[in-house]
């Protein structure tokens, strides 16, 4: 799960090109499964593996001068 996080961590940071406090990334990126509705944050070494059943929401966002964009 970790590895989603990243991904999408990466790729938003590449396309905003964050740039200090005029552009990045406006909170850690959530990865919740199944049961866990929302603001899961795993951590480097979490040993969560995505299954064929389980539901996966993501959730990030990011800001471009002072304002959320989610």
């Amino acid at each position: 799960m970790i590895e989603i996080c990243e991904r999408a961590e990466h790729a938003v940071r590449t396309l905003i090109k964050e740039n200090g406090l005029k552009a990045g990334i406006a909170f850690p990126t959530g990865c919740s499964l199944n049961h866990v509705a929302a603001h899961y944050t795993p951590n480097r070494g979490d040993p969560t593996v995505l299954q064929y059943d389980d539901v996966c929401k993501v959730d990030f966002g990011t800001h471009v001068n002072g304002v959320l964009i989610l």
